[in-house]
């Protein structure tokens, strides 16, 4: 899909009468899910299609005050695909930015053929203005939109949120992080050639380059891991950080021993799910006392792995 900038959209015209959303939907958490199910239901009452309206790069990122992603945009793209009817990925740039909100009903939504809009609980749109929902309301009625607020999904009395997935994962929660998401956090990329260090202390590992530049990185510490890769589903622990025990320097690595794996996966995509943490990352005296530990994290990883539910790979 190529995103769509505001020239293309006023040319894009209407396939007919439609119930939206608009939303970053980073993360595709269980909050998103519970607001296009009310999307859908709604339309389904009104005999309309749906569309969800997102945007290629995110405010923050636009603006300079970074934004790191939960998910990737073509997985994201995928997800929102298969609850909306259609998909309008808008190019956020600065003149798309520059819209009041009466501005984008006019000069995109009534494009699109947009009658319905269902807000997120707490999202605005539009170059800020201070709107309240009333504006929203009577901004929509005088376009022959009808506006409502969306219902959010609570979690432990708190909102279901992309911020809040995003301070889990800071804190090395990832188990509560897949609680909001509704799977495990996943960071996917290319196998490269390590150092060779893991091999010679008896846990050989693949090193993984994330292929999304601007992902989250989970805080540094060991974690019990899966990880998709040609085809099978393996179990194994990660070391997310800078190596301090060999003193490597500032530079990230997602360094993976996978259980009972044999073979060479060089240049092969891989896909890390963080299943649990184990522990922070911290500098050892020695290549001994890091081994001693590895082995506990192993054992630790091996318990983590071993639910019901498990998906991984037999031998």
């Amino acid at each position: 899909m190529r995103a769509v900038c505001l020239e293309d959209v006023e040319r894009l015209g209407s396939g007919g009468a439609a119930a939206c959303t608009i939303g970053c939907f980073d993360g595709l958490h269980r909050g998103h899910g519970a607001l296009l199910g009310q999307l859908g239901e709604w339309a389904h009452e009104r005999g309309l299609r749906t569309i969800v309206v997102t945007m290629d790069t995110y405010p923050g990122e636009l603006f300079g005050r970074g934004g790191q992603r939960l998910m990737e945009r073509e997985e994201k793209l995928a997800g929102l695909g298969r609850w909306a009817d259609e998909v309008v990925e808008l190019r956020f740039d600065r003149q798309m930015a520059a819209l009041s909100a009466e501005e984008f009903m006019e000069r995109v939504l009534v494009r699109i053929g947009v009658r319905a809009l269902l807000m997120g609980y707490d999202h605005s749109f539009g170059r800020p203005q201070g709107e309240s929902d009333e504006d929203y309301r009577r901004m929509g009625a005088a376009r022959g939109i009808d506006v409502r607020r969306g219902k959010p999904l609570l979690c432990d009395g708190e909102p279901v949120s992309s911020t809040r997935v995003r301070r889990l994962l800071g804190e090395g929660r990832v188990e509560a992080a897949a609680e909001l998401l509704g799977r495990d956090y996943c960071m996917a990329g290319r196998v490269v050639h390590g150092d060779g260090r893991g091999r010679t202390m008896g846990f050989p590992t693949i090193n993984v380059v994330p292929r999304e530049g601007r992902m989250l990185w989970p805080r540094e510490g060991a974690y019990a891991v899966r990880v998709r890769m040609d085809g099978r589903v393996w179990g194994g622990m990660a070391g997310v950080g800078t190596r301090p025990t060999f003193g490597d320097g500032p530079a990230r690595t997602i360094e993976v021993n996978l259980f009972d794996f044999e073979g060479d996966a060089y240049g092969a995509e891989a896909a890390v799910e963080f299943v649990a943490w184990l522990r922070e990352e911290r500098r050892f005296e020695n290549a001994g006392d890091l081994r001693e530990q590895l082995e506990k994290d192993r054992r630790a990883a091996e318990v983590a792995l071993r639910a019901p539910n498990s998906e991984l790979t037999k031998h």
